[in-house]
């Protein structure tokens, strides 16, 4: 048998910690988005025109960058907390058997 304060599952640990890194670096993304969309669009309307929306009204680029960015934001923010959350349901359901083996390993000694 295994001691009872050893730990196990080291790859799932290492898996949640990855998920927990990858949705901060997402949440991230997600806050320079906001501000580079509209930047990007609002510069250069030929942008736009590449994309064949020809006729459009000078600053439709930053009207557009801003509906850009926030869909971006919210895409990449909801990704990054559930991201997270999958992160820490790992961690929740590696500490629910850490617990119940040693609840089993105390009945058997008792």
């Amino acid at each position: 048998m295994k001691a009872p304060c050893e730990k196990r599952f080291h790859l799932l640990r290492s898996i949640g910690h990855a998920l927990k890194i990858f949705a901060v670096v997402d949440i991230i993304l997600a806050t320079i988005s906001i501000v580079v969309a509209p930047l990007t669009f609002s510069i250069n309307d030929d942008l736009i025109k590449q994309f064949s929306f020809i006729g459009l009204q000078p600053g439709t680029g930053l009207l557009l960058g801003l509906m850009l960015g926030v869909l971006i934001f919210i895409a990449c923010a909801v990704s990054g907390i559930l991201l997270f959350a999958v992160g820490e349901l790992i961690n929740v359901f590696l500490a629910i058997e850490e617990n119940t083996r040693l609840v089993s390993l105390n009945s058997q000694n008792k």
